[in-house]
């Protein structure tokens, strides 16, 4: 998903910073699960349909470790980040009730980058 699509959607507007930020904060991630998530070409036109995609990455139905046994948070460190730091990096799956609430901690992340009061501008203000 290419964030700048959002742009063109007065709807999808706020979302751009989340949508950039969460793509810099997974990118390298798919390669890890071998599949190809960030780079399909899903252009939402709803708000629910964005929100679907973005918590709906593979990678959060899991966890991923590194060799110290620190899990990777996307909120905090971007996984490049995380695995440049790691000797080696592992994932394993979550429970039902760890991935529930995963999920709403994510979602509410994404919620707080949002620009909801300059939905139509395009800065990436101070994020």
């Amino acid at each position: 998903m290419n964030p700048h699509h959002l742009r063109r959607h007065i709807e999808l507007r706020p979302y751009f910073p989340a949508a950039y930020i969460y793509k810099m904060q997974l990118k390298g991630v798919d390669e890890l699960l071998n599949i190809e998530w960030l780079h399909e070409d899903i252009e939402p036109s709803s708000e629910e349909e964005l929100v679907h995609h973005l918590l709906s990455h593979p990678v959060f139905m899991t966890s991923v470790q590194n060799e110290r046994g620190k899990e990777w948070d996307v909120r905090m460190e971007s996984f490049i980040s995380f695995r440049e730091s790691s000797e080696s990096v592992t994932v394993s799956h979550i429970a039902d009730e760890d991935y529930d609430q995963k999920i709403m901690e994510i979602a509410m992340w994404l919620i707080s980058l949002c620009h909801w009061d300059r939905g139509n501008q395009d800065s990436l203000g101070s994020h």
